[in-house]
């Protein structure tokens, strides 16, 4: 039978050996994390660089919406300003159709006034060809 101390150096040799055979593994593990750290070292430079980069278009961004601020309001009094220009347009065209209209019912009388006229003086009709 094994004594204690026995039993105690194979305990010692088995963690030995498992921590050398846990070492071998971990060490290409460890080896590939660091070629992916060396990997990402010149990313982490570019994104900060892109970062320092969009820091002054952000400001002009925010120049650019401060800018539009009074523009808008300019075109919110605009359009209220052209509100009744609108309704006076309108009322222009409905007194010109009514002008035309009568000026169109004028000159349908006249003709058929002139028709009338022609064929009592015995007259050729009007061509506007001559």
């Amino acid at each position: 039978m094994l004594s204690n101390k026995d039993l105690e150096k194979i305990n010692i040799l088995l963690e030995k050996r498992l921590d050398e055979k846990f070492e071998s593994k971990l060490e290409p593990i460890k080896v590939d994390i660091n070629n992916i750290k060396s990997d990402l070292k010149p990313m982490k430079l570019d994104i900060q660089n892109i970062k320092s980069d969009m820091e002054p278009m952000k400001l002009g961004i925010n120049n650019m919406k401060a800018e539009l601020g009074p523009i808008k309001e300019d075109i919110k009094s605009i359009k209220s300003d052209m509100e009744p220009m609108k309704k006076d347009i309108s009322k222009i065209n409905k007194n010109l159709d009514s002008v035309i209209r009568y000026f169109d019912s004028d000159v349908t009388k006249n003709t058929h006034r002139i028709s009338r006229i022609e064929i009592f003086l015995k007259l050729p009709p009007y061509d506007p060809k001559f």
